[in-house]
């Protein structure tokens, strides 16, 4: 696999970590990176937990207030040995993580738009693109 090339465009340093943390991980380590849990919640001793000892590949963030969803966030990554995927529910817009997001529309919603002049598909990028702009966080 080509980790230069399309998607991932690594450089040497990023390449030598991937190969280095991969060589390091056990298998029961390999394991628990295929799962990403739920959390609704930003307490101290609660991502610990699971950074530290449950260590899944990633976590999805519930509807949370912007503060609670980096805060949660910055505990996860301190407290995990491999970095994390951080997920959560878009498709209908910034409040599928965040109270108080921009409210899109749902999946249906959005696929039923009939724009003559843009077309359907386009008017769903702009959906997309809007949803991701939700913001700025505050820090």
């Amino acid at each position: 696999m080509d980790l230069k090339a399309k998607p991932f465009y690594l450089s040497e340093d990023d390449i030598k970590w991937v190969e280095d943390t991969l060589s390091s991980m056990s298998t029961e380590d390999k394991l628990h990176q295929l799962f990403c849990l739920v959390t609704y919640s930003d307490d101290e001793e609660y991502c610990r937990f699971i950074g530290e000892k449950v260590r899944p590949g990633g976590f999805m963030s519930r509807t949370m207030s912007a503060e609670m969803c980096i805060s949660a966030t910055e505990k996860m990554q301190k407290y995990s040995k491999i970095p994390m995927l951080v997920a959560a529910n878009f498709e209908a817009g910034g409040n599928g993580m965040i109270v108080g997001g921009t409210v899109l529309g749902r999946p249906m919603e959005v696929a039923g738009i009939q724009n003559r002049r843009e077309g359907s598909a386009r008017s769903a990028v702009r959906r997309a693109r809007a949803s991701a702009r939700t913001g700025p966080l505050p820090r």
